[in-house]
């Protein structure tokens, strides 16, 4: 997908007047770990108009869609999220391609590293209950049903980048290699939830042996609040 592909798929879900800064292709498709026939999602950051922000009227700060799967957060929302250290916000600062920016973007992007905190780590490996639920066996995806590939192969993605991370690393959007294969593997069955199960408690002990981690304990919220007024 090319940066006017994304915008004109994104920009027409905004409320009028917004303005899209950053869209990109979200999902499998954004990892390279794709199947046959993987639908395409996307992920967007857009600014309200300065009237919209001002004004009477009532804005949510994201909106949704279905076929596609699509997810958009006002700037505001964006920034709070970068500080909590939410995966998908701070892997769009690490995004190389499949992407659309503009120049608001561009310096919160040039200072990707200074959001690379100990909350990231954090989010990685203790989001939705990770380790109690691998420690009692709970092999269920995150919004649920039966114990799956998905759930597998998302979980060890994600404990990875917060070990990589953790080592003074950066988060892998786009996977490549070994790895991939590995990644590959699991979504597709060839290597069983227990094996995933038994990997993913591996790589959990390796970041808590690894403490204290390679990262900054907090990112600076007077620069990101710059950065917001100035977008």
């Amino acid at each position: 997908k090319d940066m006017t592909e994304i915008y004109d798929s994104i920009q027409p879900i905004l409320p009028a007047q917004s303005k899209l800064i950053y869209g990109k292709l979200w999902g499998s498709r954004s990892h390279n770990l794709q199947l046959l026939g993987s639908d395409y999602d996307y992920f967007g950051v857009y600014a309200l108009s300065t009237k919209d922000i001002l004004g009477i009227s009532e804005h949510g700060d994201t909106i949704t869609t279905e076929k596609p799967d699509m997810e958009a957060h006002e700037v505001l929302k964006f920034c709070r999220l970068l500080l909590k250290g939410n995966p998908t916000v701070i892997e769009s600062l690490f995004t190389a391609f499949n992407d659309f920016s503009t120049a608001g973007w561009g310096h919160l992007h040039s200072h990707r590293m200074e959001f690379l905190t100990s909350r990231v780590v954090e989010y990685r490996v203790y989001g939705n209950g990770q380790p109690q639920r691998l420690a009692s066996g709970i092999r269920v995806h995150s919004k649920g049903g039966a114990p799956n590939s998905k759930w597998g192969f998302h979980m060890i993605r994600v404990l990875q980048d917060g070990l990589d991370i953790a080592l003074g690393g950066t988060p892998v959007v786009w996977e490549e290699g070994e790895h991939r294969e590995l990644l590959m593997r699991i979504r597709t069955g060839e290597v069983g939830i227990d094996e995933s199960i038994t990997k993913a408690k591996k790589l959990l002990a390796s970041i808590e042996r690894v403490r204290p981690w390679k990262v900054l304990e907090k990112a600076s919220e007077e620069f990101l609040n710059d950065r917001l007024l100035g977008i």
